[in-house]
């Protein structure tokens, strides 16, 4: 009866992903299981996260970051998926620059790499972006006659957010709005009715409820 070889599968590890090896191949180096059963899954990382953000790794909406491979060998094309839109095209180059994502919250980012035999892999994370609050490019006053004063706001986010603004007047009254485009001028007036000094708040605040708030002293005589 001829006898039959036992062909075990084990598992070896390349690079933070498995690839399967047959005993019976026999390969010499990891890179001829590579180059047979297409490039192993190389780790992906962003290599410039923004410091400040809640989560180890996390990135700032509306913030470019490097998206790129820790490990790889040479001989081998990579293409990326930043979050949003298409893969980029196959390239020798290991890391990509992203354009900034968009919105707060959780994005999938990926990596492939294809060997010269037509072979690839894709590596996928998962990636926190974090709010950043919105800012005053303007906050400003105008006084007109007879107690008449105008003040002047514009809003700056880098996602593009629509902002709710609150002015509170300093004498018990206040003028509110919502869906302030970045950008836009916004500059309600107030009548006071009493003279004496008036402190001013403006509260700006995006759909997060992240905000800024300038305060503007002003004298009524």
């Amino acid at each position: 009866m001829p006898r039959m070889r036992a062909v075990t599968r084990v598992s070896v590890l390349l690079a933070g992903a498995f690839a399967l090896a047959s005993c019976g191949d026999n390969p010499t180096t990891p890179d001829q299981t590579a180059s047979k059963r297409g490039p192993p899954k190389y780790a992906l990382r962003v290599v410039n996260p923004n410091p400040g953000t809640p989560s180890a790794g996390g990135l700032l909406e509306g913030v470019p970051f490097t998206l790129g491979f820790s490990s790889f060998p040479p001989g081998l094309q990579y293409s990326f998926f930043c979050g949003t839109g298409a893969w980029t095209p196959w390239t020798s180059a290991t890391s990509v620059l992203c354009p900034g994502l968009p919105n707060n919250g959780s994005y999938i980012l990926g990596g492939r790499v294809r060997d010269g035999l037509g072979g690839s892999s894709v590596t996928r994370i998962s990636i926190v972006v974090a709010n950043v609050a919105p800012v005053f490019t303007f906050c400003g006053l105008t006084v007109n006659a007879n107690a008449w004063i105008r003040v002047g706001v514009i809003v700056g986010d880098v996602a593009a957010d629509r902002a709710s603004i609150v002015v509170q007047w300093g004498d018990g009254a206040q003028t509110s709005a919502t869906g302030i485009r970045p950008g836009a001028l916004w500059a309600p007036t107030h009548r006071y009715a009493t003279r004496g000094d008036k402190v001013i708040t403006v509260t700006i605040t995006d759909p997060e409820g992240a905000g800024a708030i300038c305060t503007i002293n002003h004298h009524v005589s």
